[in-house]
């Protein structure tokens, strides 16, 4: 494994011990089950590819653990507003 993915896995699996321990797991189970119906997803990614389109998603993020700060104004819903994610049939963004 590369030295950046070794990291990477170090932070999230402290990050992951951490919020087990400020958050119960059966709190996050009872939000799993009282959240709203998933917004079809795999449906848009479907949907493009019968089409014959690329089935893509698009990543808007503001920072890369890599390469760090990629945008400092950033602003998920206007970049995804801005148009140029109409190729992707589904946005993954971390707000």
């Amino acid at each position: 494994m590369s030295d950046i993915l070794t990291k990477i896995e170090t932070y999230k699996r402290e990050e992951i011990a951490a919020a087990k321990r400020v958050r119960p797991l059966a709190d996050v189970e009872a939000q799993a089950k009282s959240a709203s119906a998933p917004r079809g997803f795999v449906r848009a990614l479907k949907d493009k590819h019968a089409r014959g389109d690329y089935a893509l998603i698009a990543e808007v993020k503001k920072a890369s653990p890599s390469k760090g700060l990629i945008r400092a104004d950033f602003a998920s819903v206007s970049i995804v507003a801005s148009g140029r994610s109409r190729l992707a049939a589904a946005i993954s963004s971390r707000l």
